[in-house]
């Protein structure tokens, strides 16, 4: 082989290794946000993330929203838009969310913390049935107004529930969590009615 042939083959050989180093270079490179920093990431680089220790805005709120956008992996971004609306109060993070049982999951957890005094900033006059009426599944629906009526102790909560099955069991569940037996004369199945008075009389 003569010396002209293999510096050209050697030529080729470096031009496709350079080619090769700038496509990897070139790609996204993908970050993953650990779960207790996710709704606090203020800026995504390519080595990593930073960290926002300060809460208490929707202006804030909705910062932390367009970080979480530039967060490539599905799941990681769904989850730090949950963690943007859990730990700030509000709602909208949550829109951004496409999968359905992943959004209901997101309204989800932040009725869970309006409940439990963890995020009070977002207010619409504690109207928390305006949290269960975004849900896209019925059963999501039907289980958050259940999860409203035991938390907050009103039994109304229950007559919202869509389907007459689950009505039921919110009522049962309300009136084993009251221990009145009262509450069973909701319960439309009168075999559950029944067994409902007949548990509350049976408890300690």
């Amino acid at each position: 082989m003569s010396k002209k042939i293999l510096a050209i083959i050697i030529l080729c050989a470096i031009v496709l290794i350079a080619a090769i180093v700038l496509i990897i270079q070139d790609r996204p490179k993908v970050i993953y946000v650990h779960p207790d920093d996710a709704g606090k990431v203020i800026n995504i680089t390519p080595d990593g993330y930073e960290v926002n220790k300060s809460y208490g805005s929707s202006e804030g709120t909705r910062e932390q929203v367009e970080k979480c956008k530039l967060i490539i992996d599905e799941l990681e971004r769904d989850n730090c838009f949950t963690a943007a609306s859990q730990y700030e109060g509000y709602p909208f993070p949550c829109e951004e969310i496409d999968d359905d049982t992943r959004r209901d999951e997101c309204y989800i957890e932040l009725i869970k913390g309006q409940i439990l005094g963890m995020n009070s900033i977002w207010n619409r006059g504690n109207d928390l049935e305006y949290l269960c009426n975004l849900m896209a599944s019925i059963d999501s629906r039907d289980q958050c107004y259940e999860g409203l009526a035991i938390n907050i102790g009103e039994i109304n909560y229950c007559n919202k529930v869509g389907v007459l099955e689950a009505r039921d069991d919110c009522y049962f569940s309300f009136a084993s969590a009251s221990r009145d037996k009262s509450d069973c004369d909701y319960i439309d199945d009168l075999d559950s009615r029944k067994t409902c008075k007949t548990m509350i009389d049976l408890s300690p």
